[in-house]
């Protein structure tokens, strides 16, 4: 008789995590869905963000290197193909296949060929933590480790399709990082 007791108090345990860990992971659900379908405005609530909003005045450096229109922004969006919110860190321009881009800011090329995500890719270190990468480019025209001047020729736009988004029209991606943060371009 005192084991069924001790049985019962442990199935009531257990029931009971499994009620909290529940209501915990949907409680998460609904606040990535509301965030990620908001438009949040930054605010800046202590030191370290004020920091780097002070750097942000520097953000004016790094045009917008297309005239293209934009499909897609720095930011949560639902992925249909894999049924869940992502996180896109770049912005995407709509440009014509074969369309020069050039740099918005000199740098050092640290990293310039294939990546599995943004087809073609150039990444610029810029000095001061600032980072620079576009993507879905073809014919690339630098080599890493060579240093960039503005308006230097990178590539050109290509047709590619990634696992993140399959696109129909040529884009260039397009991100620039402060540290670890990831900022919208100027349009």
């Amino acid at each position: 008789m005192i084991r069924w007791k001790y049985s019962t108090r442990w199935i009531l345990v257990c029931c009971f995590m499994l009620l909290v860990g529940s209501m915990i992971l949907y409680t998460g659900y609904l606040n990535s869905v509301f965030y990620s379908s908001q438009e949040r405005t930054p605010m800046i609530t202590n030191e370290t963000d004020q920091a780097v909003a002070a750097h942000i005045t520097h953000y004016a450096d790094f045009p917008c290197p297309a005239q293209g229109r934009i499909l897609r922004s720095v930011g949560n969006y639902y992925s249909e193909e894999l049924d869940k919110y992502l996180f896109h860190a770049g912005v995407d321009y709509a440009e014509p296949e074969g369309t020069m881009i050039r740099a918005t800011h000199g740098g050092i090329v640290i990293f310039s060929g294939a990546d599995h995500i943004l087809g073609q890719k150039v990444t610029l270190e810029c000095g001061e933590g600032w980072q620079v990468t576009y993507g879905g480019l073809i014919n690339l025209r630098v080599q890493v480790g060579e240093t960039v001047e503005t308006h230097d020729a990178l590539g050109q736009v290509g047709l590619y399709t990634t696992g993140e988004w399959e696109s129909d029209q040529p884009h260039l991606h397009y991100e620039v990082w402060q540290g670890d943060s990831v900022l919208g371009a100027i349009h």
